[in-house]
């Protein structure tokens, strides 16, 4: 099995809880193979939670924001950074993300599906407080995360840095 097919199977077996228990849509799946990059897109009504997995760069992360209008997510946050901030411990022992082998690969999500549920559930409940604690980071200068707005057609995003495309 390549590892995009183990990148899919393992985050939705590990990440059913987001469906079963907080409610969420059923996954979607974004497969932009020619950039090597691999998402798994859960949705609630005004947020989504994006796990990604970039062959390229061989990293695994998890995004999330909220669902503003028609589809666009504004402040698309890294929940690796959020981790930095709830959960030092967790962040350190994820490292950079980076993986090298399927067994990395399963690990490392493992990691994310357990610390999601554990210390995201005021992202998980889209309670203000995650949101507040991130953007207080930000203009504390630490720069934890750049927001940018990402726009969801069909399975596919678009993303706006700091205005452009």
């Amino acid at each position: 099995m390549n590892i995009e097919h183990v990148f899919e199977n393992h985050t939705k077996s590990l990440f059913k809880y987001l469906v079963d228990s907080f409610g969420f849509k059923e996954p979607t799946i974004m497969n932009e193979s020619s950039y090597g990059y691999f998402a798994v897109i859960y949705e609630l009504e005004s947020l989504v939670i994006k796990i990604y997995f970039q062959h390229r760069g061989a990293e695994v992360g998890i995004n999330f924001g909220r669902i503003i209008s028609d589809n666009v997510v504004q402040d698309d946050y890294s929940f690796h950074m959020f981790l930095g901030i709830v959960n030092p411990n967790v962040h350190y022992k994820l490292g950079g993300s980076m993986v090298s082998s399927q067994d990395e690969l399963v690990e490392i999500l493992e990691i994310y599906a357990s610390s999601l549920k554990r210390d995201g559930l005021s992202i998980l409940n889209n309670d203000d407080i995650a949101f507040k604690k991130i953007k207080e980071a930000n203009a504390s200068g630490k720069g934890l995360c750049v927001p940018h707005y990402m726009q969801l057609k069909k399975g596919k995003i678009t993303s706006k840095f700091n205005g452009e495309e």
